[in-house]
């Protein structure tokens, strides 16, 4: 005997709900269950990257109450602070101070708020199971979600651990112990389709838990931030290099699919663009394989193979970012 039409839609919804609550209830306890409740102040520090634009080094102090302060300091002592007292969200930097907007507020709720696994039902009241998706080689389980402000966006868990792995455009990853609890320490933001929209990429290299924490950095901003020495900033030396070993600098350097450097030389002159349709820049010898973009924390550095031939070169003063030279000049 086949069920009354609201009777299967009622049963459909049950059956929806306790899914969602399967859900939520795995991924708080793989990011350490009762343990999150008692952490009361958090400190993360780390690096981003945006494409080839260099690293950006941030701190991130978060407190019981959903209070949290994110800095980020650039090349030129720009910096940028979004802060929350727990109700409200701010972005402040060395010229303005504006409210964030309720999307910017909502995701990064999700990615500073020390307690948001287990808050994330109060992030999102409205939640129903969406079907399934492979991100790289994880099955996950989609969560269609809705904030109290009406705004949408899709959560994917992880099958078989139950983390969180993306948040609309944000994916998390690399989930590693921080104490008793676990935390993704690589954060992806961002489509990263082209150059002008490359994808934001946070790196976390410390988690500590319970230092104490001034509530100062969660108060609503007075005042503009003063200039900052950048402690990952480079200032360059130009040099003179001969028209021979910048030739050698010359090609092209495969850096992500899709995404390739192009190093041209013009007398004395060497130019990098990304991929051929883009803007050339000059880039200044430091010496006969260092060179950098003045005005920018962005810096080449050309590597020799033991034969004696550029192989590769290796970006930013960290040298972290690799592109393999996969054709010469006019190959």
């Amino acid at each position: 005997m086949s069920l009354p039409v609201d009777a299967e839609l009622s049963g459909n919804l049950v059956q929806d709900s306790l899914q969602v609550t399967r859900i939520i209830e795995k991924y708080v306890k793989a990011c350490g269950g009762n343990a999150l409740a008692d952490v009361k102040t958090e400190y993360r520090k780390g690096t981003l990257v945006r494409g080839l634009a260099g690293q950006v080094p941030f701190e991130i102090r978060s407190k019981a109450g959903g209070r949290w302060s994110n800095e980020q300091v650039f090349a030129w002592g720009d910096r940028v602070v979004y802060l929350s007292d727990g109700n409200t969200g701010w972005e402040q930097d060395t010229k303005q101070i504006t409210d964030l907007k309720p999307e910017d507020f909502l995701y990064l709720r999700l990615l500073l708020d020390i307690h948001a696994p287990l808050r994330i039902r109060e992030f999102y009241p409205e939640m129903v199971f969406a079907g399934s998706e492979m991100i790289g080689d994880k099955h996950t389980l989609i969560l269609a979600v809705k904030s109290e402000e009406g705004l949408s966006t899709e959560l994917s868990f992880d099958e078989e651990t139950g983390f969180l792995l993306r948040a609309g455009e944000m994916y998390f990853e690399d989930y590693k112990d921080a104490g008793k609890i676990k935390r993704p320490y690589r954060i992806l933001m961002g489509n990263g389709s082209d150059e002008n929209n490359p994808r934001l990429v946070m790196q976390v290299r410390e988690i500590t838990h319970d230092q104490d924490i001034d509530d100062s950095y969660f108060s609503e901003p007075l005042c503009l931030l003063a200039l900052k020495d950048s402690p990952i900033y480079i200032e360059w030396k130009e040099t003179l290099a001969d028209t021979t070993a910048m030739k050698e600098c010359t090609g092209e350097f495969r850096y992500a699919p899709g995404y390739n450097i192009i190093i041209t030389r013009e007398q004395d002159h060497l130019f990098f663009k990304i991929n051929e349709e883009g803007i050339k820049y000059e880039i200044r010898p430091a010496s006969a394989t260092d060179y950098f973009i003045k005005y920018i924390n962005l810096s080449f550095h050309f590597v020799r193979d033991s034969t004696g031939l550029v192989s590769h070169l290796e970006l930013g003063p960290d040298r972290t970012r690799r592109a393999v030279r996969i054709a010469h000049a006019g190959e």
